[in-house]
């Protein structure tokens, strides 16, 4: 079941993580190409390893487990970069998106703990069956 609902975790960031990049890109002045391959890349690492874990559960699960630790530490640093950047009042690095910095930043905390929820349950133990 852990893993089942990790696999859906998957299915869902992975769609929606490329599709958000393109709207982050698209409202900014300053595009950031490689924020967005990351994006991307992540996005379609989620998807390969859920299509793994559908075809041989035991197998996929290392597939998903790296895959949601990339996406883990994408997040990571992304929110370290829009904490930095809104302590540092006054920089002129930070990119100023459609909304607020303090929510973006709040969303992208929420959007780590989904990850590693995701991440947690990918781990699971092989005893259950």
């Amino acid at each position: 079941m852990n893993v089942k609902f990790s696999r859906w975790l998957a299915l869902v960031f992975g769609a929606l993580l490329p599709l958000l990049a393109i709207v982050r890109n698209w409202s900014l002045d300053k595009q950031d190409l490689w924020a967005f391959f990351a994006d991307v890349a992540s996005g379609a690492f989620l998807l390969f390893a859920a299509r793994k874990v559908g075809e041989n559960e035991r197998v996929g699960k290392r597939y998903l487990a790296a895959a949601w630790g990339l996406v883990c530490g994408l997040f990571y640093s992304s929110l370290a970069n829009q904490i930095t950047a809104i302590m540092s009042v006054g920089s002129s690095e930070m990119v100023e998106p459609p909304m607020s910095p303090e929510l973006l930043a709040a969303m992208t905390g929420i959007g780590l703990l989904i990850v590693l929820t995701g991440l947690v349950l990918s781990l699971g133990s092989d005893r259950s069956k």
